[in-house]
């Protein structure tokens, strides 16, 4: 009996990137009908058309990308017991966020992830919403325009309020990126503070300096937690400066 096989969707968009055509690639995929295949096929020539367009996406443009995802470290929850909860891990991406920043302003783009595909790669979402965000780009919507609902192509009516708030807390995210001498908490002339975020910031900032690798990932991380704290406790002083 004939061994079946298959490959990942990275392998196979390696292949095609290497000149393999759907036929050569159909034989090392035996183990899945014509339909599966047929879409691990798609999604292997878009994984290889999106990482050659997000780099030169990136030649040309400032640009940021980020993940809705379910939850967020910092998120609080509890049982029938009264026993409260906080989530130290970020939730599996259902969507991709993109922004593309020229001439002082930022152009959004965004995707999210259908249920139903059966290959999916973080290069293909973020490829999607960086597509999109050069489009609103060239129509000249901002990110304040698909936030604000009113511009063509704005909020999507059908996305739930996480993923609205989301956005949100991405805008804000994006503006001290890009902008950090305006916005940015430590020296910024107009800094972005939101005290109904310090709580969480606090959270993913001391979570990030327990899962630091390196020297500057524990320092920047430590100094950010220390941040959040003094914003949420702004009558305590910081002694050690």
């Amino acid at each position: 009996m004939e061994k079946k096989t298959r490959t990942t969707l990275t392998k196979a968009a390696q292949l095609i990137a290497a000149g393999a055509t759907e036929q050569d690639l159909r034989a090392k995929n035996t183990l899945y009908d014509d339909n599966t295949f047929k879409q691990l096929y798609e999604a292997a020539k878009s994984l290889v058309h999106f990482r050659e367009y997000a780099a030169e996406v990136k030649e040309k443009y400032q640009t940021n990308v980020d993940t809705f995802r379910k939850g967020y470290i910092g998120k609080k929850a509890s049982d029938d017991f009264g026993s409260e909860f906080v989530q130290v891990k970020r939730g599996r991406p259902y969507g991709y966020m993109a922004s593309i920043f020229k001439d002082g302003k930022i152009y959004l783009g965004y995707v999210m992830i259908d249920p139903s595909e059966k290959f999916t790669h973080d290069m293909i979402g973020q490829g999607i919403a960086l597509e999109r965000a050069e489009r609103n780009l060239a129509d000249g919507i901002t990110i304040e325009g698909i936030l604000s609902g009113k511009a063509h192509g704005g909020i999507n009516q059908y996305l739930d309020s996480e993923s609205k708030t989301t956005l949100q807390y991405y805008y804000n995210r994006v503006r001290r990126y890009f902008m950090p001498d305006v916005y940015s908490y430590s020296r910024g002339t107009e800094p972005i503070k939101d005290p109904k975020f310090a709580d969480i910031h606090a959270y993913q900032f001391a979570q990030a300096v327990i899962e630091a690798k390196t020297q500057h990932e524990f320092d920047y991380n430590l100094r950010r937690f220390k941040d959040m704290c003094l914003m949420l406790h702004p009558d305590f002083e910081d002694l050690n400066g």
